[in-house]
């Protein structure tokens, strides 16, 4: 398992440092970094390059497929080595050279943050031994959107043969940088997804240190937030459970794109043009990433603007040349995605998103506002009140990061309930995004209020020591925490039915159709999966009655609609295994065969189990063909009964 995790960790940085480095390398020109903030802007530079490329190869008609993956990062490493090569040259010193450089102060702190990384790159990983495919309802869709990303070497539209989806509009920054790390370690689909959704739990940690170290202004703080959001903070480790890998990927674009912000409107003497270009390339990416995280940088973006028009006041002029610098990028990363726009404007996700004025929107909006009553359940108390008086004390002594932050959250908040203004309309940022988010904003003050004393007491000889041996000591608490995390309960997937997947591919016809079972779900409005018969077309290419969640808001064919679908659930529920009003249901919605997860449908808060094994041992219909463990495949025959019974009309 250690080679494994060292081959991924060089993959990693191979596919999502190298490309941004480069990046940085060409258009960061102020002040000095650390190897660790170049690591972390890298990360959000790199996240933002891939879906940009896949979107314009998808534009001029080329299917790169792992010639993306290799070439990009290849000729990343390739320019990041010329450019150093003087450092690198082999010379006659070299003993001294490398003597010098180990006594450099700064070497015990690389150390430390080598293992401290280490710890927190190796906790990820650990937790998803034994696990065989990725977590709940959102990773089906994301297994799936990478797979077709690999079958048609870039951007698609037809979701065939996996799910009877015409049209693809979602997201896809995630699925792009998980299609390149299962382009260059091989792995299948749904291992790809799992393993690189936990390297970007990593990366997402990682991301937030470099905006830590500017705006706490002490590398202390960096450490101090790797430690609470690697370690002590449930999230974002709990996104490994829900599959949340979209939000994820963006929010390790988030913090690098609110550094460069900070850098434009802050009084900095060095500015140059390349800082837009930075800006243009992460902004671009976060819009293709996640639809919602990108609204969010767009109030950070406010925050900082009327932040650095008080702290420029005295130079105003220079504050307007910035912002209309800013202006400008911004605009012209707009014009870039305009393609995707028009790619997603024949879809239906817009008319998802689009919010108008009744009861039901509004019920809406109360359910998707009332997320904010259980922020206990991600984040406990103490460390709300304690970021809280955190934030109050930094606004007390005028601390630089308080005041954009504060303006961020507020404005945040706002766009995420504007009905609390009397305001209706399109709602671009659920809540659940903000409180499954707040792990950064409360990074960033703790890291300020606790650095502060760590370093005064770490100037003493014993009191280094003693903020050392405290530091483990949370590592230590922390991996174990970690550790901890992963719910059995939201894993769908099980050995005993990829055996029963085995079988259906060897023993079922290829026009067979499956029921599965699922639930209706966001009151009653669509149909979810609840075992893993939701994955089974993925692993059989198999039809199945129910479509990964995102079918709403993509095109169907005539014959199917979110109406069909909960009307099949509802006349399935409703027959309550009679053998007639089953058999009238099944053969409506032209089902073949039915097919039983070994979890039985508890894949789901509430009843869930659409069609129990008790109702078909009894009846003449359905034919048990395959069991392991409860895992089950059965035929549905309804044939010589039916011309003795037919259907009700």
């Amino acid at each position: 398992m250690l080679f494994q995790n060292l081959f991924y960790l060089a993959v990693a940085v191979f596919l999502y440092i190298f490309p941004g480095w480069v990046l940085l390398s060409l258009f960061w020109k102020g002040s000095a970094l650390s190897l660790w903030e170049k690591a972390g802007l890298s990360a959000g530079l790199s996240f933002a390059l891939y879906p940009i490329l896949f979107l314009w190869f998808y534009v001029l008609g080329i299917s790169p497929g792992p010639y993306l993956a290799w070439g990009l990062s290849s000729l990343s490493l390739m320019f990041l080595l010329w450019n150093n090569r003087n450092k690198l040259r082999f010379s006659a010193n070299w003993k001294s050279r490398l003597k010098n450089w180990i006594l450099q102060e700064d070497r015990l702190f690389d150390v430390f943050m080598l293992v401290l990384l280490g710890a927190i790159f190796f906790s990820r990983l650990s937790v998803i031994q034994g696990m065989v495919a990725p977590a709940w309802g959102d990773s089906v869709h994301h297994t799936f959107i990478v797979q077709l990303l690999r079958d048609h070497g870039g951007l698609f539209q037809s979701w065939a043969p996996y799910a009877p989806m015409e049209s693809f509009t979602y997201h896809f920054g995630f699925h792009s940088t998980a299609a390149v790390w299962a382009w260059i370690t091989g792995q299948s689909s749904p291992q790809a997804v799992l393993a690189a959704g936990q390297i970007f739990n990593f990366l997402a940690v990682l991301a937030l240190y470099p905006l830590v170290v500017r705006l706490g202004g002490n590398r202390m703080a960096g450490v101090v937030v790797l430690i609470f959001a690697g370690f002590l903070f449930p999230l974002p480790g709990y996104y490994i459970n829900w599959g949340r890998y979209t939000q994820l990927a963006g929010q390790i674009i988030l913090p690098a794109a609110i550094w460069f912000f900070d850098a434009v409107w802050s009084n900095e003497k060095q500015r140059k043009t390349g800082i837009f270009i930075l800006i243009f390339v992460l902004l671009q990416g976060l819009a293709l990433t996640h639809y919602r995280v990108i609204m969010v940088s767009v109030a950070a973006a406010a925050a900082w603007m009327f932040w650095g028009l008080w702290s420029m006041r005295k130079h105003i002029m220079e504050w307007l040349r910035q912002t209309l610098k800013f202006g400008a990028a911004a605009i012209a990363s707009f014009l870039a995605i305009i393609p995707w726009i028009l790619v997603v404007s024949k879809g239906r996700l817009l008319t998802f998103y689009n919010l108008s004025e009744n009861s039901s929107e509004q019920s809406f909006l109360s359910q998707d506002f009332s997320v904010w009553m259980n922020t206990g359940k991600y984040f406990s108390d103490m460390f709300l009140i304690l970021g809280a008086a955190a934030l109050i004390l930094a606004l007390i002594f005028r601390h630089r990061l308080a005041f954009p932050l504060l303006g961020w959250c507020l404005l945040t908040f706002l766009m995420a309930n504007p009905f609390l203004l009397g305001i209706l309309g399109s709602v671009w940022i659920e809540n659940a995004v903000l409180v499954y988010g707040l792990y950064i904003p409360l990074g960033l003050v703790f890291g300020w209020l606790l650095s502060t004393p760590l370093i005064k007491i770490g100037k003493r000889p014993i009191g280094s020591v003693l903020v050392g041996l405290f530091l483990c000591l949370f590592v230590v608490l922390g991996f174990r925490f970690q550790s901890k995390l992963i719910d059995p309960f939201f894993q769908m997937v099980t050995t005993a039915d990829l055996s029963a997947f085995n079988w259906i591919n060897e023993n079922t016809p290829k026009e067979a159709k499956f029921l599965v079972n699922g639930f209706l779900a966001y009151e009653n409005n669509f149909v979810v999966g609840s075992d893993a018969g939701w994955w089974l077309p993925f692993y059989t290419q198999r039809k199945g009655a129910i479509p990964p969640l995102n079918y709403f808001h993509e095109k169907m064919p005539p014959e199917i609609s979110n109406k069909s679908l909960v009307e099949m659930v509802a006349s399935i529920k409703n027959s309550g295994g009679k053998p007639f009003a089953l058999r009238e249901a099944l053969c409506h919605f032209g089902i073949t065969h039915v097919f039983l997860g070994d979890k039985r449908g508890t894949v789901g808060y509430g009843e869930t189990e659409l069609i129990p094994e008790s109702w078909l041992k009894e009846n003449s219909d359905f034919t048990l063909l395959f069991q392991v463990k409860r895992s089950q495949v059965w035929r549905f025959n309804p044939s010589l009964l039916l011309r003795e019974n037919p259907p009700l009309k």
